[in-house]
Order: structure tokens, then C-alpha cells, then sequence
């Protein structure tokens, strides 16, 4: 089983609580934490998503990161 800390569970709830792309820079700023720590981060979470059969983060050089709907779903029926 793949566990994700507290951290990516913020990161986490703040993709799946967006309507839109979000940036590294609000990630980061609302986290007080480094770009690398982000990338980290998303590894991780990239390890969980697979480990769920749930695709990857999609994440768009210049826009950001983005979870699609059908995504969203498949993971707050494992999240709640």
C-alpha cells in the first residue's frame, strides 16, 4: 500500500477544490514550501494516484496542474 503525508494530502485537496489549472507558485505560497519540496510531493502523489488506477496529474508547463472530473470522482470515492 502507498501512503501520502500531510502535505500531499493539502495538495491533494487544494487540486481537487479548483475549477481550473493551479500553479506551483500558489502551491508553494500556500504551503511556505520550495518548488523542489512540490515536486517531491507530486511524485508521491503520482505513486498513490497509480496505485488507485487513477491517472496521473496532468501538469502543463505555464499553466499548472490539473486533475479532470472524471479523476476528481474516482478520488473522493477513495478519499471519503
Amino acid at each position: 500500500m502507498v501512503y501520502i503525508n500531510s502535505r500531499c494530502k493539502k495538495i491533494l485537496e487544494m487540486l481537487l477544490n479548483a475549477e481550473y489549472y493551479t500553479s506551483l507558485k500558489q502551491i508553494t505560497e500556500e504551503l511556505g514550501v520550495s518548488k523542489r519540496s512540490i515536486y517531491y510531493d507530486i511524485c508521491k502523489l503520482n505513486e498513490w494516484l497509480t496505485y488507485y488506477n487513477v491517472s496521473e496529474l496532468e501538469i502543463i508547463r505555464g499553466k499548472g496542474i490539473i486533475i479532470s472530473k472524471k479523476d476528481k470522482q474516482k478520488i473522493n470515492m477513495i478519499v471519503y
